[in-house]
């Protein structure tokens, strides 16, 4: 049955016999949403139509479930969003470890690299002066 055909039984007052009625009932029963609001908008609004409560009503509910629904899975959602949330904080902590612990070993590496420079440096002039010391010893002589 489609809203149209349900409103025109509905709208119908007392005339409906029990299986109109039954066959409402149904239709305002399993009916989505959009087809339930379609069926109200489509109702007398004349105050002596009984469907009218009934419809908006089971209307109503329908939408609650469906809200309850989506809370539920956005519930879910932010649960894995907080434990993904966590996960990345820890990796970031490690991460935060590892660059300080590479800053540490770069800091050394430099220290090392000066020590060797200058000494490096030192020898060179220990053998320079000693080549001068030669040479001046043999054109002295």
């Amino acid at each position: 049955m489609i809203p149209e055909e349900a409103a025109k039984l509905a709208n119908q007052y007392n005339f409906n016999t029990p299986e109109q009625h039954r066959e409402i009932m149904d239709f305002i029963s399993v009916e989505s949403p959009r087809r339930l609001r379609d069926f109200i908008h489509l109702l007398n609004r004349d105050g002596q139509n009984r469907y009218f409560h009934t419809a908006k009503t089971t209307l109503e509910l329908q939408i609650a479930e469906e809200a309850n629904n989506a809370a539920i899975k956005l519930s879910e959602q932010t649960d894995r969003l907080v434990d993904e949330t966590l996960k990345l904080t820890r990796f970031t902590r490690r991460v935060y470890w590892l660059t300080v612990a590479l800053g540490f070993f770069a800091v050394v590496q430099i220290i090392i690299m000066f020590f060797q420079y200058f000494s490096e440096a030192h020898k060179s002039l220990d053998t320079g002066v000693k080549e001068q010391a030669v040479q001046a010893n043999q054109t002295g002589k």
